[in-house]
């Protein structure tokens, strides 16, 4: 489930920079995707905070300049630009 949250955690980022991507929509996604609990519960947000942490660290700490506290948890838009990058380049084959 890693991978799916982690794209779209990228889709929602590039496409909406500010605060960080709302988790529902994506626990949602992945729900309708057929991701389940150990339960067969759906997914839940707090499920997706703990998945793609790794993947809105980084976005966070790319940015032009310091941060004051309040905006330390926001994606800029050249995190978004990345984000949106990283969807848009496929890698090359050999």
């Amino acid at each position: 489930m890693d991978v799916p949250a982690g794209l779209l955690a990228l889709l929602l980022t590039g496409s909406t920079p500010g605060d960080q991507p709302s988790l529902e929509p994506i626990a949602d996604a992945l729900s309708h995707l057929g991701w389940r609990h150990s339960d067969r519960t759906p997914v839940s947000a707090n499920t997706v905070r703990w998945t793609i942490a790794d993947t809105l660290g980084v976005l966070e700490n790319i940015t032009t300049g310091p941060l004051r506290r309040r905006e330390r948890h926001q994606i800029s838009d050249t995190a978004a630009a990345l984000a949106r990058d990283a969807l848009l380049t496929s890698p090359k084959r050999a």
